[in-house]
């Protein structure tokens, strides 16, 4: 009787403790990321500063997954799934998710005053600017500031990952790779990223040393970023190495692929949300990795061709890298036709 007593309090003493360190997992997650207006009227939106910075507001606009993350179908399909739920879409949603996606009010997702700030009440924008927006560019053109939503627990190490990096040691900042001047521009606000601009990778990912020594085939994967790990976010991206073989005619015969982004658990009282990191897979800052693959003998003499692939897919977090559940893909990033 005292042994299931022990058991049973054992049990739940765990249960609380678990729930205790989500909770302030959770509540760490809450606390907005950006200056919040005490009126919907207080905050402008992207529009009134594109009177002055059209070119940057049409960068912004089109260039960036900024402009879209409150109406991303990641985002949105999160939002829906809790939607019917009162206390998780107050807690998720409402406080958490808006922390870092935006002034829910504006609904523009990181607009300009999600970086820059709001326009100091009773003043003009031309007070602004000289009092607030203009002393606070020291701080936009440091990597810790995009670290503020760009650092997430184990989900998103961006920040982290770069901290350890050559890129780091050699004072190459977030903002050096991220907001490039373009075609002789001051800055940039593009924010480019694969789903939108299809070539940011291409010089950055290889597959070399392609060797087949049937059933073995083995190859080597690199990154050749140095500032951050690849895929750079949690679950709801991930990198996949891709081999399929053909006969002569062209048909595929068989397919197989392994898999680069992080493992995670899900919240057991959410039941969304990754919070513990399982496995991580990334391709890491300048890694050189080899994979192997073990060929069907069946196949041996029927196979002519290999083609080799890396590409991108993205899903909603709670699918945990599952890439059946994608919304989306990216043209191969590298395309590699091998002859058997």
């Amino acid at each position: 009787m005292r042994k299931a007593f022990n058991l049973f309090g054992f049990l739940v003493i765990s249960l609380a403790v678990n729930a205790c360190s989500e909770y302030e997992i959770l509540q760490s997650m809450k606390v907005p990321k950006y200056e919040l207006a005490e009126s919907s009227s207080e905050s402008k939106g992207a529009k009134f500063c594109a009177t002055c910075h059209k070119q940057i507001y049409d960068q912004w606009i089109t260039k960036s997954s900024h402009a879209v993350s409150t109406k991303n179908k990641a985002f949105i399909s999160f939002k829906n799934k809790v939607t019917g739920n009162y206390i998780l879409n107050k807690l998720l949603v409402e406080e958490m998710c808006y922390a870092c996606h935006g002034n829910k009010e504006v609904n523009e997702g990181v607009n300009c005053e999600t970086c820059h700030g709001l326009v100091i009440s009773g003043e003009s924008i031309a007070v602004t600017h000289e009092k607030k927006y203009k002393p606070g560019r020291v701080l936009l053109k440091e990597s810790k500031f995009c670290a503020k939503c760009h650092e997430l627990q184990e989900a998103m190490t961006v920040y982290s990952d770069w901290q350890r990096s050559t890129a780091a040691k050699n004072s190459i900042t977030c903002q050096k790779c991220h907001m490039i001047p373009r075609e002789e521009q001051k800055s940039y606000h593009g924010f480019d990223t694969i789903v939108i601009s299809k070539d940011i990778y291409r010089d950055d990912l290889a597959i070399d040393d392609i060797q087949i020594d049937y059933p073995e085939l083995s190859l080597i994967v690199v990154n050749k970023m140095t500032g951050h790990a690849v895929p750079a976010g949690g679950p709801s991206r991930v990198l996949v190495l891709a081999v399929s073989l053909f006969d002569e005619q062209g048909t595929e015969l068989y397919s197989v692929s392994e898999s680069f982004a992080k493992k995670f658990k899900l919240m057991p009282i959410v039941g969304l949300m990754p919070y513990k990191l399982l496995e991580n897979t990334q391709l890491q800052s300048e890694e050189i990795r080899q994979v192997k693959f073990t060929l069907p003998e069946f196949f041996k003499d029927k196979a002519k061709k290999a083609i080799i692939t890396l590409k991108f897919y993205e899903m909603s977090g709670e699918h945990l890298g599952d890439i059946a559940q994608a919304y989306w893909e990216s043209e191969p990033i590298v395309f590699k036709e091998v002859d058997l």
